[in-house]
């Protein structure tokens, strides 16, 4: 990840651009990504890709108070986020970007 910065804030949510690229071996592949972003507290994250290399980019990050310290675990979902991003989507396609 070179760079990710937010576009777009709302009490709703945000929109991120995020630009980098990954590797493997002799291959490397530059990957770009706008995410659509709601943070719901205290513990939980959700990203879901809007625009870019990833057509199909969802997950939440959640925060979990573990002994000494703090576990950050990332889980991909396959599951139907419609009641969380019904109103983001919504959102998001009244934005205009210059």
């Amino acid at each position: 990840l070179n760079e990710s910065k937010v576009v777009f804030r709302d009490p709703a949510g945000k929109i991120v651009q995020q630009r980098g690229s990954f590797g493997f071996l002799f291959f490397k592949q530059a990957v770009e990504a706008r995410l659509l972003v709601a943070e719901l507290p205290p513990n939980v994250v959700v990203a879901r890709s809007i625009e870019g290399s990833f057509r199909d980019m969802q997950g939440r990050y959640e925060l979990q108070p573990i002994p000494g310290g703090t576990r950050l675990s990332f889980i991909r979902s396959s599951l139907n986020w419609q009641i969380i991003w019904g109103t983001l989507v919504r959102f998001a396609t009244t934005l205009r970007f210059p």
